[in-house]
């Protein structure tokens, strides 16, 4: 999700909130929910269908750090290079259950870390489909903490493990077409507590089972970013005591858009309140966007926006709260058109 869709979703938020708070006696709002393909963080060519996954680190950097009873000494370890395998393995398996790319994991040889161009030349022939995604970076520091004190008159030892990753991937097309991926940093923690040391060590997961829950997370994580996700959104519409308005909703409660959207589209001309008409469009406006039509969407937000502009200042002031959701629906609109056409790339 990108950092503006963020922002315009937060403002969209503030703005029904405020709406809904405004206190208009014959105005009312009724929420409702739809769901959204998000496009993902990356787009592959559209002619790729498959990945191979490569484990290229060169030099992975695994540590554990104890610290026991904030004495603040530490044992730091190397460990082998598991974890880099069960994050290939967990990238590759969520890949394949989302059906949306195939996914394979190739057997390098661990003595040549790093694609050269013949590697890549070698994993790619016959493969006229396929991209490679190589992870080139990683690094994981724990940090395990342990504690005593007292829980409800029992002593008890706790302990805390935080575990950060950090991967960088490589998306490669080609030899001459190489993309670095941006770094992620992912954090699980595992906690718990018992009365002895030697108890705790047993609640506490093992080094090689933790391993494999990191790298089912940074795994999962780093593929989402190649996969558009289902996202489901809040909405509101408006409600008033103009005849259309209220048949309108009658139609939305037994889910027959179709027939509330003309209610709307002809209380957007007719209401006898300059008001409900404008309200009105903002409905038929967000009755489109549930349709995925931010063109549409936009267009009544637009008139919306216009019928406001050209009231006597005295009664547009009254629209002050309508005109700011409209404002911030129309430029959330442009976004979800500029996603739209991602995602057609994406589901070519």
């Amino acid at each position: 999700m990108s950092r503006i869709f963020q922002r315009l979703t937060r403002r969209i938020l503030i703005a029904l909130i405020a709406a809904s708070s405004a206190g208009c006696a014959s105005v009312s709002y009724k929420a409702v929910s739809f769901d959204v393909l998000r496009p993902a963080v990356y787009t592959l060519p559209a002619w790729a269908d498959s990945v191979i996954i490569v484990d290229g680190v060169e030099q992975p950097g695994i540590i554990d750090s104890v610290s026991s009873f904030g004495t603040g000494e530490a044992k730091q370890n190397k460990r082998d290079v598991r974890l880099c395998r069960d994050i290939c393995k967990a990238l590759a398996a969520a890949f394949n259950e989302s059906g949306y790319l195939k996914a394979a994991i190739a057997q390098t040889n661990p003595d040549k870390r790093g694609l050269t161009d013949a590697a890549i030349d070698s994993l790619l022939r016959d493969r006229r489909h396929t991209v490679i995604l190589s992870l080139n970076t990683m690094n994981s520091d724990s940090r395990i903490n342990v504690e005593s004190g007292t829980v409800g008159g029992s002593f008890v030892i706790c302990g805390q493990i935080t575990a950060a990753t950090e991967t960088a991937f490589e998306l490669i097309v080609s030899p001459s077409s190489r993309f670095a991926l941006k770094h992620r940093n992912d954090t699980l923690i595992f906690r718990d507590c018992d009365n002895t040391l030697d108890d705790l060590a047993h609640r506490l997961p093992k080094i090689f089972e933790r391993y494999e829950e990191q790298g089912k997370y940074v795994g999962q994580k780093q593929a989402d970013a190649f996969i558009p996700v289902w996202q489901t959104v809040y909405r509101s519409y408006y409600v008033s005591s103009d005849p259309d308005m209220l048949a309108a909703k009658t139609w939305v409660d037994q889910n027959n858009w179709d027939e509330a959207t003309n209610l709307w589209a002809r209380a957007s001309a007719n209401a006898r309140s300059k008001g409900d008409r404008v309200r009105a469009m903002l409905n038929v406006a967000l009755a489109y966007e549930r349709e995925d039509d931010p063109i549409m969407a936009g267009i009544w937000c637009s008139r919306a926006i216009d019928a406001i502009e050209a009231l006597a200042p005295k009664d547009a002031e009254k629209l002050t709260i309508e005109k700011e959701k409209a404002e911030v629906m129309f430029a959330y609109l442009i976004e979800r058109q500029r996603q739209k056409e991602t995602l057609d790339l994406q589901m070519q």
